[in-house]
């Protein structure tokens, strides 16, 4: 539980209702404004549990439709790699059964795009959407009602940190869930094997070796989606935490700045940290060589690292790190904004 002295009173959506009511207690002899954000703590913690997964779910739009661009290049480097590891044959369909995948410049290369080049970066964005909306609700939901009740208890009380942690990986867990065929769909879309959101799905209805690869990747995309889930929150709160209990610092850790650039923090961190079980996860979605079947995640993992070093498991850590810090500042920044703005104007209090 976050510390807050009087003068230097946080706004904290993620956690509030002790801090509310010490707020409340002292607000006679403190200045307006401690008990203005004790009001507003209070709101928010009146505020109904569908306003949370509202606001997760919207935050998550936000910055989805931001950062999509990066997601699929991102994609297409890993895919990519991996048909050219497979042979010509794999590097044909990964662009689509009748055109190859158009390259995508490298860093080396000026970048000019025209609006066709700009429309093709954002192919696949419904599929994202639809994959990142619904799992990010239920995992900030989910991550809501596992910390309030280990905070609750007399083992977990003072191990803020731990709870964060765990809390977060069960609500990435159950967001994963939803999150992997919507996955699949997104990938297949971005990486060229299906035309569109509409027919990625009416291949992965009727191809049976498509159902179980799903399977298979979301086996391989757990190992990424809960650690990441659980170090990005961690990091985001713990830092507030460290922030506020240190007197010595100056920064207004509530302030859409702050919350963006803490949650990217964390993003950046998680992500790198995955990679390697992101690429194992888009070598799954994206195998049409049938090689891939009968192998669990662990033997995939050993023949990525035969075929091309221990360095291939971090195939586009750079896009991936630089797509999920900004995403992830985005999305936790614009969670707190949209239920701070909900609690100040009295909106949807049941």
């Amino acid at each position: 539980m976050q510390y807050c002295a009087p003068g230097s009173v946080p706004v904290h959506v993620i956690s509030s209702a002790a801090r509310a009511h010490t707020l409340s207690s002292t607000c006679a002899a403190a200045p307006p404004s401690v008990c203005w954000r004790a009001a507003i703590l209070r709101k928010l913690d009146a505020q109904p549990a569908w306003v949370s997964y509202a606001a997760a779910a919207l935050a998550s739009c936000i910055s989805t439709c931001v950062m999509h661009p990066v997601d699929t290049i991102k994609t297409r480097l890993q895919a990519t790699k991996a048909a050219d590891v497979a042979g010509p044959e794999a590097k044909r369909q990964v662009g689509g059964p009748s055109k190859p995948l158009d390259p995508l410049p490298n860093s080396t290369q000026p970048i000019e795009f025209s609006f066709g080049e700009l429309k093709e970066l954002y192919r696949g964005l419904a599929g994202n959407i639809v994959k990142e909306a619904p799992s990010s609700a239920l995992y900030l939901g989910v991550y809501e009602v596992v910390k309030t009740f280990l905070l609750s208890t007399p083992l977990f009380a003072d191990k803020a940190l731990v709870v964060y942690l765990v809390a977060g990986g069960v609500g990435e867990f159950c967001g994963s869930i939803i999150r992997a065929p919507a996955e699949a769909l997104k990938t297949m879309t971005q990486s060229g094997i299906a035309e569109d959101f509409g027919d990625a799905a009416r291949q992965l209805a009727t191809d049976s070796k498509r159902r179980d690869s799903v399977v298979f990747a979301w086996t391989s995309s757990l190992f990424r989606d809960v650690p990441m889930g659980a170090i990005q929150i961690a990091i985001f709160e713990g830092l507030k935490t460290f922030i506020l209990q240190s007197p010595d610092i100056v920064f207004d850790v509530n302030t859409l700045q702050s919350e963006a650039l803490l949650g990217g923090l964390g993003g950046l961190i998680g992500a790198y940290l995955t990679t390697p079980t992101d690429v194992l996860t888009t070598r799954i979605i994206t195998d049409e060589s049938g090689e891939l079947e009968g192998m669990n995640v662990l033997s995939l993992g050993r023949q990525v690292i035969a075929d091309g070093g221990v360095e291939a498991l971090f195939e586009g850590s750079t896009e991936r790190s630089v797509y999920w810090a900004p995403a992830i500042g985005i999305f936790l920044a614009c969670y707190c904004s949209l239920r701070q703005f909900a609690a100040v104007n009295g909106l949807f209090m049941g």
